[in-house]
This record gives structure tokens, C-alpha cells and sequence, in this order.
């Protein structure tokens, strides 16, 4: 079983994996302070510049179900190159954009051929890792993940000003030049020929030949953890998506003291997979999941009796940090789980769990505000939803136990 190597050059391919999956909270976020400028300057309303951010997340979620089980057959680097040469282009074009229509087919390109870099970096970490040693490094993966969506709008507030929409979209292209770098220069081909050669879920069990997506989907022990991760991404989702008004119009905060909560929760995520990497390897990946569940469990709790009992406002800060340290400590195992049981599909299993995330993601974020902006009950009703599907797959996931090879 792999271990988690020390050496430089790991550590430098880690560091190119993990730039890999930031594409997605650097070109979601990074433009949002601008969107009003945007609006004026191409002469379309606020809601159409929104629209950018729906046609990047279907991109993504459409480009990782075909990328990643093509990786599978084609091995991880060519269309990891190809991706990433395509999303060079599409983000050039979305800054030079002369129109609204020009800038949503970029950002549509933009978001299906990035989505290689995101799908394929989890393969990648699947391919050389197994059991703890993943769950480890799917926890680093998590941490970035939970730090980017801070940096991102605050890189984007700084450049607002002195260079515009146009410099920040850029700015954005100058990252994913260097994302096609370490493509091109440290990442390694993790799948081989013998695995190429034998794409074993392509084959169901009476000898039909069928797509290894949908294979998946019929093993227990995939499903129950790439559902455990979907519906944590629920939670985190729905926590997301209502924080603007949470913040500022519940709890009364201003623009930076909303920024400033956002950051602490976020840290939340970082504090949860710091743990979950600590201490996975001597506690065992179900038993941090378990911790992880029970601060969901705990927030939900906590988010309901501050509105049963119209308990200060102020208090609700607590149930959402509980969720973001909960999700730090399911993301990376359940994911190691999840393509434990995918071994012979791995592109295909990433694919499965990334589109799942962004689907879902584009369908709580406007579920959270259906009772207007001064209430939390969609915000509770979402998360209470997204932990009990978690505890049920979870009580599979300990059932079935982590996949054999």
C-alpha cells in the first residue's frame, strides 16, 4: 500500500494537484465584486453577468462525466493536456469577450474543458494512493478547496479597481497558464497501459459491455460514500449560498464583517481535514467520519433551537462553523472510500463525484432563499435533508467496509 512520500517531488506534485482543483473557486469568485461594472459596460442586466456563473458550473459538471472515464481509456495525461490547453483559449476569449453571448459560450468552454484538471487531479491522487494514505491527501485537497473561496473574492476585490473585470478575467488566465505548466511539466502518467488495456466495468457480470458510470452506480460501497460526499456538499452548499444574507441582513454585519465570518468558517474546513489528517491514520477513516457527522448532527440541532426558541441572531455562527468543521473531516474519506470501490474505473468514479457536487450545487443555491432573505429555515430544512442522507450512507459505507484490493 502507498504511503505518503516526503520527497520534493511529491510534495511538488501535490502542490500542482492541488492548483488543479482550485480552478473552480478561482473563476467562480474571483470576478463576483465586479459584476455590477460588467453589467453596465456590456449592456446586459445583472442577472444575464450571473448566468456566467450557471454556465461554468454545467460546463464543469458536463465536463468531468465525459473527461473523466475517457482518462480511463486514454490514460490520465492526454486529455489532462488537452483540457487544459482548451481552457487557456476559452478564458482568453472570456476576457477579450465583445459581448454577453461571446463571454457565456467562453465561460461554458471555460468551465468543460477546466473540469479535466478537477476531475483527473482526483483520479490521479486515487491512482497513487490507497486507504489512509488518500484519505490524506484528499484532506489536503479539502483544506485548498476550503481556502480558495476566501482568497479568490478578496484577490478579485483588490483588482477590481486598478485593472477592471477585463484584468481580473486576465488574471484568471494568467493561473490556468499556470496550471497547463505544471500539467505539462510535473504531472506525472499515473495509469498505465495494463490498466488501459482492461477496462474491467465496461463489463457487467452477464458479459454486456456497458459505460463504467453507470456500473458504478450498482456497487454499494461507491455509492454509499460518493453520496456521503454529495450530500455534505449539500450542507456546505447550503451554507454558502445563503451567507450573504445571513450575514448581513440577519445578523446585521457589513460587507467586511460578513468577509471576515466567511474566512473563520472557512478555516473551519482547514481545521477539520488539519484533524482528520492527523489523527485518520491510528483512529481509521469511519471513525472520523463519525466525528465529521456528529458536528453536522450538532449544527443542524443548534440552527433549529436558535429559531424554535428565537434565540439571538448572533448564534447562528455557531451551527455554521460546525458544518464547515464537519465536511472537513467526510470530504477526504469519503471520497478515498468511494474510489476504493472504483479501482478500475477511477476517472469515471472522480467524474461521478464531481458532477454530483456541482449539480447539486446549482440546484440548492437558489432553494436557499425561497423564504426571503430574512429567514434561516430553508438554510435548516436543506441541511437537516443533506445530514440524515449522510447518516444513512454512512451506516452502509461502515457496513460494507473500505473496498480490498
Amino acid at each position: 500500500m502507498p504511503t505518503v512520500s516526503h520527497s520534493p517531488g511529491s510534495r511538488l506534485l501535490l502542490v500542482a494537484l492541488a492548483l488543479l482543483s482550485t480552478l473552480a473557486p478561482f473563476a467562480t469568485d474571483m470576478y463576483l465584486p465586479s459584476f455590477p461594472v460588467m453589467a453596465h459596460e456590456l449592456g446586459v442586466p445583472v442577472t444575464v453577468i450571473q448566468l456566467t456563473l450557471t454556465t461554468f458550473f454545467l460546463g464543469v459538471a458536463a465536463g468531468q462525466l465525459v473527461l473523466g472515464p475517457l482518462s480511463d481509456r486514454t490514460g490520465r495525461k492526454p486529455p489532462l493536456v488537452v483540457g487544459s490547453v482548451l481552457c487557456l483559449v476559452a478564458s482568453a476569449v472570456a476576457a477579450m469577450a465583445p459581448n454577453a453571448e461571446v463571454l457565456l459560450a467562453a465561460r461554458l468552454v471555460q468551465g468543460f474543458t477546466g473540469a479535466a484538471g478537477i476531475v483527473i487531479a482526483r483520479a490521479i491522487v486515487a491512482d497513487i494512493y490507497r486507504g489512509v494514505a488518500a484519505a490524506k491527501m484528499f484532506s489536503l485537497l479539502a483544506m485548498v478547496g476550503g481556502i480558495a473561496p476566501v482568497v479568490a473574492p478578496l484577490i478579485g476585490g483588490v483588482l477590481a479597481v486598478p485593472v477592471g473585470w477585463r484584468g481580473i478575467l486576465w488574471a484568471l488566465t494568467a493561473v490556468t497558464g499556470l496550471m497547463l505548466l505544471a500539467v505539462i511539466f510535473v504531472v506525472p502518467e499515473t495509469h498505465g497501459r495494463a490498466a488501459r488495456a482492461h477496462p474491467e466495468p465496461a463489463v457487467s457480470a452477464s458479459g454486456r459491455r456497458r459505460p463504467a458510470l453507470f456500473l458504478l452506480l450498482r456497487r454499494p460501497g461507491y455509492l454509499a460514500n460518493a453520496l456521503t460526499m454529495t450530500f455534505a456538499f449539500v450542507v456546505l452548499m447550503g451554507y454558502i449560498a445563503s451567507s450573504p444574507f445571513v450575514f448581513q441582513t440577519i445578523m446585521g454585519f457589513g460587507v467586511l464583517g460578513s468577509g471576515v465570518l466567511f474566512a473563520i468558517n472557512s478555516a473551519g474546513i482547514f481545521l477539520g481535514s488539519t484533524i482528520n489528517m492527523r489523527l485518520v491514520e491510528k483512529q481509521g477513516q469511519h471513525r472520523m467520519m463519525g466525528v465529521g457527522l456528529v458536528g453536522l448532527v450538532a449544527g443542524v440541532l443548534l440552527l433549529t433551537l436558535q429559531q424554535v426558541l428565537d434565540l439571538p441572531v448572533l448564534l447562528i455562527e455557531v451551527p455554521l462553523l460546525f458544518f464547515t468543521i464537519g465536511v472537513g473531516f467526510l470530504f477526504g474519506n469519503s471520497v478515498a472510500l468511494a474510489l476504493g470501490y472504483a479501482a478500475d474505473a477511477r476517472g469515471a468514479g472522480s467524474a461521478l463525484i464531481g458532477a454530483s457536487q456541482f449539480l447539486a450545487g446549482a440546484i440548492v443555491a437558489p432553494l436557499v432563499g425561497l423564504a426571503g432573505p430574512g429567514s434561516v429555515v430553508p438554510l435548516t430544512i436543506l441541511a437537516a435533508v443533506g445530514t440524515l442522507v449522510c447518516l444513512g450512507c454512512f451506516r452502509v459505507s461502515v457496513r460494507m467496509g473500505p473496498a480490498e484490493h
